[in-house]
C-alpha cells in the first residue's frame, strides 16, 4: 500500500481550492472560473473539457474540475457547461529519485476569450495578457502558503493563510517542493492548435512529490 503526502491528486487539489475560493473581482474576466486538471492539450478544446458528471458525484473524483458556472447552476448533471479564464495544471512527465521522492512536471497556465462582445470587454490583446498573468501570479503566491501540517496525528496539506495554522503543528512547506519557483518563466502562448479564439500565459512547475510507504499486511 501507498498513501500520498504530496503525489499528483494532492497538488491538483490544492490548485483546485485557489481557484474555487479565488476572491470575487469587479469582471468575471479577472476572476477564474473554471478549473481543470486535464491530461492532453486538446481537451480546452472541448465544449466540457471532456469532463463528466462524475467528476462532481464520485467523491474520489473531487478536486479535478471546477466550474464556477456550473456551481452556480447546482451542479446540473445535464449540462456541464464552464467559462473562460480557465486555470489549468497539465501533467506532462514525472521521475523518480528513490521510490519515495517521485519528481512531477506540470504546465500550470490560465486562458481566456480573445474575442469577448466588445460592449463587455474593450481591453486590448496585450491588457488581456497582462491580467491573466496577474490570476496566474495570484493563484501561485497563495499555493505557497500551503503547509503540511500534523495535528493530533491528523496530517494533511492545508492552506496556511486560511486555517491559521499553529507553527508548532507544520511539518514542511509547498515551496520547498516548487524546485523550481525561482526560476519560473511566464511564456505568452496562442491557441493550441488554433481550434479556439484564446490567449494565454503558462509556466512549467517542477515540484518534488513525497510518498509514504507502508509496509504490507500478511
Amino acid at each position: 500500500m501507498v498513501n500520498s503526502i504530496l503525489h499528483t491528486n494532492t497538488i491538483q487539489n490544492i490548485f483546485y481550492n485557489l481557484v474555487k475560493d479565488y476572491p470575487s473581482q469587479s469582471n468575471d474576466y479577472n476572476q477564474p472560473q473554471t478549473f481543470a486538471a486535464i491530461r492532453y492539450r486538446e481537451q480546452i478544446h472541448n465544449a466540457s473539457l471532456d469532463k463528466t458528471k462524475i467528476y462532481n458525484t464520485i467523491a474520489a473524483n473531487n478536486g479535478l474540475f471546477y466550474s464556477r458556472t456550473w456551481d452556480n447552476a447546482s451542479n446540473n448533471i445535464n449540462d456541464i457547461s464552464f467559462d473562460f479564464p480557465l486555470v489549468f495544471l497539465l501533467q506532462q512527465a514525472s521521475q523518480t529519485s528513490d521510490h519515495k521522492r517521485p519528481v512531477y512536471r506540470f504546465l500550470f497556465g490560465v486562458m481566456d476569450l480573445k474575442n469577448r462582445d466588445s460592449s463587455i470587454d474593450s481591453r486590448v490583446d496585450e491588457v488581456k495578457i497582462n491580467d491573466l498573468e496577474v490570476i496566474l501570479s495570484s493563484v501561485l503566491n497563495e499555493a505557497l502558503e500551503y503547509v503540511y501540517v500534523d495535528h493530533n496525528n491528523n496530517s494533511n496539506y492545508v492552506w496556511r493563510s486560511k486555517n491559521n495554522t499553529s507553527s508548532e503543528d507544520i511539518r514542511s512547506y509547498l515551496r520547498t517542493a516548487i524546485k523550481n519557483q525561482n526560476n519560473l518563466v511566464f511564456t505568452p502562448f496562442e491557441d493550441w492548435e488554433k481550434q479556439r479564439e484564446l490567449n494565454g500565459i503558462m509556466c512549467e512547475l517542477v515540484i518534488q512529490g513525497e510518498l509514504e510507504t507502508k509496509t504490507y499486511t500478511y
